[in-house]
Protein backbone atom coordinates (compact mmCIF):
# COMPACT_ATOMS: atom_id res chain seq x y z
CA UNK A 1 0.00 0.00 0.00
CA UNK A 2 3.07 2.49 1.00
CA UNK A 3 4.17 2.34 -2.85
CA UNK A 4 0.40 3.25 -4.19
CA UNK A 5 0.47 6.02 -1.38
CA UNK A 6 0.59 9.74 -2.28
CA UNK A 7 -0.68 11.51 0.66
CA UNK A 8 2.90 11.79 2.45
CA UNK A 9 3.81 14.12 0.08
CA UNK A 10 3.36 17.83 1.60
CA UNK A 11 0.33 19.39 -0.49
CA UNK A 12 -1.05 16.24 -1.73
CA UNK A 13 -4.38 15.01 0.57
CA UNK A 14 -6.58 12.55 0.04
CA UNK A 15 -8.75 14.02 -2.52
CA UNK A 16 -6.03 14.59 -4.91
CA UNK A 17 -4.50 10.75 -4.22
CA UNK A 18 -8.11 9.65 -5.18
CA UNK A 19 -8.57 11.35 -8.12
CA UNK A 20 -4.92 10.35 -9.23
CA UNK A 21 -6.10 6.92 -8.54
CA UNK A 22 -9.10 7.37 -10.70
CA UNK A 23 -7.45 8.75 -13.83
CA UNK A 24 -5.14 5.35 -13.58
CA UNK A 25 -1.77 6.68 -11.67
CA UNK A 26 -2.34 4.14 -9.31
CA UNK A 27 1.89 3.89 -7.95
CA UNK A 28 4.45 5.17 -7.79
CA UNK A 29 6.22 3.89 -10.34
CA UNK A 30 2.91 4.94 -12.96
CA UNK A 31 3.81 8.16 -11.65
CA UNK A 32 6.75 8.09 -13.06
CA UNK A 33 5.68 7.19 -16.69
CA UNK A 34 4.55 10.01 -19.00
CA UNK A 35 2.03 8.62 -20.66
CA UNK A 36 0.06 8.09 -17.18
CA UNK A 37 0.77 11.72 -16.19
CA UNK A 38 -0.14 13.77 -19.31
CA UNK A 39 -3.28 15.18 -19.28
CA UNK A 40 -3.87 14.56 -15.53
CA UNK A 41 -1.11 16.52 -13.55
CA UNK A 42 -0.13 19.74 -13.24
CA UNK A 43 2.89 21.37 -13.37
CA UNK A 44 2.86 21.59 -9.60
CA UNK A 45 1.89 18.58 -8.93
CA UNK A 46 4.17 16.88 -11.55
CA UNK A 47 7.02 18.60 -9.57
CA UNK A 48 6.16 17.44 -6.51
CA UNK A 49 6.21 13.99 -7.78
CA UNK A 50 9.80 14.87 -9.38
CA UNK A 51 10.85 15.76 -6.02
CA UNK A 52 9.23 13.43 -3.69
CA UNK A 53 8.65 9.91 -5.50
CA UNK A 54 12.84 9.34 -5.94
CA UNK A 55 12.98 9.84 -1.81
CA UNK A 56 10.30 7.92 -1.29
CA UNK A 57 12.19 5.03 -2.52
CA UNK A 58 15.07 5.91 -1.30
CA UNK A 59 13.93 6.23 2.56
CA UNK A 60 12.63 2.29 2.01
CA UNK A 61 15.64 1.13 1.11
CA UNK A 62 16.95 3.20 4.05
CA UNK A 63 14.32 2.30 6.22
CA UNK A 64 13.96 6.16 6.97
CA UNK A 65 10.10 5.69 8.39
CA UNK A 66 10.77 9.39 9.78
CA UNK A 67 10.06 10.44 6.35
CA UNK A 68 6.54 9.17 5.99
CA UNK A 69 5.74 10.73 8.95
CA UNK A 70 3.16 12.36 7.43
CA UNK A 71 1.50 9.21 7.41
CA UNK A 72 0.70 9.63 10.83
CA UNK A 73 -0.76 13.50 11.23
CA UNK A 74 -3.58 11.94 8.59
CA UNK A 75 -4.19 8.95 10.56
CA UNK A 76 -2.92 6.75 8.13
CA UNK A 77 0.59 5.01 9.33
CA UNK A 78 -1.03 1.73 8.96
CA UNK A 79 0.12 2.25 5.15
CA UNK A 80 3.39 1.79 5.33
CA UNK A 81 3.28 -1.55 7.79
CA UNK A 82 4.07 -3.88 5.20
CA UNK A 83 7.80 -2.05 4.22
CA UNK A 84 8.69 -1.30 7.96
CA UNK A 85 7.17 -4.88 9.62
CA UNK A 86 10.76 -5.63 10.60
CA UNK A 87 11.21 -2.53 12.28
CA UNK A 88 8.15 -2.41 14.01
CA UNK A 89 7.73 -2.84 17.95
CA UNK A 90 4.52 -3.78 19.80
CA UNK A 91 3.99 -2.53 23.17
CA UNK A 92 1.74 -2.64 25.83
CA UNK A 93 2.70 -1.23 29.56
CA UNK A 94 1.11 -2.97 32.83
CA UNK A 95 0.22 0.16 35.46
CA UNK A 96 -1.06 0.09 39.45
CA UNK A 97 -4.02 2.14 37.99
CA UNK A 98 -5.61 4.22 35.22
CA UNK A 99 -4.43 8.00 36.76
CA UNK A 100 -1.51 9.29 35.13
CA UNK A 101 -1.47 11.62 38.75
CA UNK A 102 -1.69 8.57 41.17
CA UNK A 103 -0.46 5.20 39.28
CA UNK A 104 2.62 4.22 37.86
CA UNK A 105 3.96 1.67 35.18
CA UNK A 106 5.04 -1.58 36.87
CA UNK A 107 5.71 -3.16 33.59
CA UNK A 108 6.19 -2.75 29.91
CA UNK A 109 6.24 -5.77 27.45
CA UNK A 110 7.62 -5.74 23.95
CA UNK A 111 7.36 -7.95 21.10
CA UNK A 112 9.55 -7.55 17.55
CA UNK A 113 7.31 -10.50 15.60
CA UNK A 114 9.83 -12.87 17.21
CA UNK A 115 11.30 -12.23 20.58
CA UNK A 116 9.58 -11.24 23.73
CA UNK A 117 11.41 -8.49 26.48
CA UNK A 118 9.55 -7.86 29.63
CA UNK A 119 10.57 -4.59 31.18
CA UNK A 120 9.79 -4.89 35.33
CA UNK A 121 9.67 -2.25 38.00
CA UNK A 122 12.62 -2.75 40.28
CA UNK A 123 14.30 -4.93 38.13
CA UNK A 124 15.24 -3.60 34.40
CA UNK A 125 12.43 -1.15 33.74
CA UNK A 126 15.23 1.79 33.15
CA UNK A 127 16.17 0.01 30.45
CA UNK A 128 13.15 0.47 28.35
CA UNK A 129 14.01 3.42 26.85
CA UNK A 130 17.17 2.27 24.97
CA UNK A 131 15.87 -0.28 24.12
CA UNK A 132 13.40 2.18 21.59
CA UNK A 133 15.34 4.04 20.37
CA UNK A 134 16.59 0.51 18.11
CA UNK A 135 12.76 0.90 16.59
CA UNK A 136 10.82 2.60 13.34
CA UNK A 137 7.71 1.92 14.70
CA UNK A 138 5.56 1.43 18.05
CA UNK A 139 2.33 -0.69 18.05
CA UNK A 140 -0.17 -0.14 20.39
CA UNK A 141 -3.73 -0.41 21.30
CA UNK A 142 -4.75 3.29 22.71
CA UNK A 143 -1.14 3.95 23.16
CA UNK A 144 -2.50 7.73 22.45
CA UNK A 145 -4.28 8.37 25.30
CA UNK A 146 -2.94 5.46 27.72
CA UNK A 147 0.24 3.57 27.27
CA UNK A 148 2.92 6.34 25.64
CA UNK A 149 1.45 8.98 28.11
CA UNK A 150 2.41 6.67 31.45
CA UNK A 151 5.71 6.18 29.42
CA UNK A 152 6.46 9.91 28.85
CA UNK A 153 5.95 10.46 32.26
CA UNK A 154 8.05 8.07 33.79
CA UNK A 155 10.79 8.91 31.48
CA UNK A 156 11.24 12.47 30.60
CA UNK A 157 13.72 12.36 28.28
CA UNK A 158 12.18 9.42 26.28
CA UNK A 159 12.74 9.40 22.67
CA UNK A 160 9.74 7.03 20.57
CA UNK A 161 9.88 5.78 17.55
CA UNK A 162 8.95 8.04 14.93
CA UNK A 163 6.34 6.82 13.82
CA UNK A 164 3.29 5.47 16.06
CA UNK A 165 0.20 2.97 14.91
CA UNK A 166 -2.54 2.95 17.17
CA UNK A 167 -4.52 0.16 16.73
CA UNK A 168 -7.57 1.55 18.28
CA UNK A 169 -8.19 4.31 16.06
CA UNK A 170 -6.37 1.89 13.04
CA UNK A 171 -9.62 -0.71 13.80
CA UNK A 172 -12.08 2.18 14.40
CA UNK A 173 -11.35 2.74 10.39
CA UNK A 174 -12.72 -0.82 9.84
CA UNK A 175 -15.98 0.04 12.03
CA UNK A 176 -14.70 -1.74 14.93
CA UNK A 177 -15.37 -0.09 18.43
CA UNK A 178 -14.49 -1.18 21.70
CA UNK A 179 -11.04 -2.18 23.69
CA UNK A 180 -8.45 -4.60 23.12
CA UNK A 181 -10.55 -8.18 23.85
CA UNK A 182 -13.71 -6.83 22.10
CA UNK A 183 -11.54 -6.24 19.06
CA UNK A 184 -10.19 -9.60 19.56
CA UNK A 185 -12.92 -11.24 19.71
CA UNK A 186 -14.58 -9.79 16.32
CA UNK A 187 -10.82 -10.53 14.48
CA UNK A 188 -11.81 -14.39 15.98
CA UNK A 189 -8.53 -14.45 18.15
CA UNK A 190 -8.38 -16.37 21.26
CA UNK A 191 -6.45 -16.22 24.35
CA UNK A 192 -5.18 -18.91 26.67
CA UNK A 193 -8.11 -20.32 29.13
CA UNK A 194 -5.72 -19.41 32.39
CA UNK A 195 -5.70 -16.05 31.48
CA UNK A 196 -8.51 -15.42 29.18
CA UNK A 197 -10.85 -13.89 32.22
CA UNK A 198 -8.49 -11.50 32.85
CA UNK A 199 -8.72 -7.79 33.12
CA UNK A 200 -6.70 -4.77 33.35
CA UNK A 201 -8.23 -4.36 36.89
CA UNK A 202 -7.00 -8.31 37.41
CA UNK A 203 -3.68 -7.11 36.59
CA UNK A 204 -2.86 -4.72 39.34
CA UNK A 205 -4.26 -7.09 41.40
CA UNK A 206 -1.27 -9.26 40.32
CA UNK A 207 1.10 -6.92 41.09
CA UNK A 208 -0.34 -6.60 44.03
CA UNK A 209 0.28 -9.87 45.03
CA UNK A 210 4.21 -9.58 43.29
CA UNK A 211 4.97 -7.11 45.71
CA UNK A 212 3.51 -9.44 48.29
CA UNK A 213 6.06 -12.00 47.70
CA UNK A 214 3.72 -14.02 45.17
CA UNK A 215 6.07 -15.19 41.90
CA UNK A 216 3.44 -16.98 40.26
CA UNK A 217 1.55 -13.71 40.22
CA UNK A 218 4.05 -12.02 38.32
CA UNK A 219 4.27 -15.17 35.78
CA UNK A 220 0.85 -14.78 35.44
CA UNK A 221 0.68 -11.21 34.84
CA UNK A 222 4.09 -11.62 32.49
CA UNK A 223 1.70 -14.38 30.45
CA UNK A 224 -0.93 -11.88 30.75
CA UNK A 225 1.11 -8.88 28.63
CA UNK A 226 2.68 -11.47 26.06
CA UNK A 227 -0.86 -12.42 25.37
CA UNK A 228 -1.45 -8.53 24.27
CA UNK A 229 1.42 -7.73 22.80
CA UNK A 230 1.32 -11.38 20.37
CA UNK A 231 -2.04 -10.43 19.50
CA UNK A 232 -1.11 -6.48 18.26
CA UNK A 233 0.72 -8.30 15.50
CA UNK A 234 -1.92 -10.15 14.59
CA UNK A 235 -4.37 -7.30 14.56
CA UNK A 236 -2.20 -5.19 13.03
CA UNK A 237 -1.84 -7.73 9.99
CA UNK A 238 -5.90 -8.21 9.49
CA UNK A 239 -6.61 -4.38 9.72
CA UNK A 240 -3.64 -3.91 7.17
CA UNK A 241 -5.22 -6.21 4.79
CA UNK A 242 -8.47 -5.04 5.35
CA UNK A 243 -7.98 -1.81 5.05
CA UNK A 244 -5.73 -1.51 1.95
CA UNK A 245 -8.23 -3.07 -0.08
CA UNK A 246 -10.96 -0.73 1.47
CA UNK A 247 -8.98 2.31 0.56
CA UNK A 248 -8.06 1.68 -2.93
CA UNK A 249 -10.58 -0.58 -4.41
CA UNK A 250 -8.31 -1.01 -7.48
CA UNK A 251 -6.36 -3.34 -5.21
CA UNK A 252 -8.70 -6.04 -4.30
CA UNK A 253 -7.42 -8.09 -6.78
CA UNK A 254 -3.88 -7.57 -5.97
CA UNK A 255 -2.82 -6.98 -2.78
CA UNK A 256 -0.81 -9.26 -1.16
CA UNK A 257 -2.19 -10.19 2.24
CA UNK A 258 0.11 -10.14 4.78
CA UNK A 259 -1.76 -11.82 7.75
CA UNK A 260 -1.05 -15.42 7.50
CA UNK A 261 -1.45 -17.07 11.30
CA UNK A 262 -1.24 -15.47 14.62
CA UNK A 263 2.41 -15.92 16.22
CA UNK A 264 2.36 -18.60 18.90
CA UNK A 265 3.05 -17.22 22.43
CA UNK A 266 7.15 -16.96 22.90
CA UNK A 267 8.68 -19.29 25.68
CA UNK A 268 8.64 -16.96 28.86
CA UNK A 269 11.88 -16.13 29.97
CA UNK A 270 12.89 -17.72 33.32
CA UNK A 271 12.52 -15.03 36.24
CA UNK A 272 15.92 -14.31 38.20
CA UNK A 273 16.18 -13.84 41.67
CA UNK A 274 15.50 -10.42 42.61
CA UNK A 275 13.58 -7.84 44.95
CA UNK A 276 10.41 -6.19 43.92
CA UNK A 277 10.52 -2.41 44.40
CA UNK A 278 9.50 -0.68 47.70
CA UNK A 279 6.24 -0.14 46.93
CA UNK A 280 3.11 -0.50 49.44
CA UNK A 281 1.12 -2.61 47.99
CA UNK A 282 -2.18 -1.86 49.94
CA UNK A 283 -2.33 1.22 48.06
CA UNK A 284 -2.46 -0.83 44.75
CA UNK A 285 -5.79 -2.71 44.88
Amino acid sequence: MLQQTFIHIPGIGKLTEQGMWEHGIQSWDDADRFEKRFGVVGPRLQSKLDEYIPRSREAIRLKDAAFFERLSALGEAWRLFPDFANECVYLDIETTGLSTVFDTVTMVGLYDGRKYDVYIDGENLQDLPGRLQKYSVVITFNGSGFDLRFLRLAFPDLVLPPIHIDLRWVTRKLGMKGGLKEIEAKLGLRRAEDVAALTGYDATVLWAKYLRGDRGALRSLIQYNTEDVVHLKAIMEMAYDRLSTQTADFLKNSAKAVFAVVADLPKARRLGKHSAPATNPEGLV
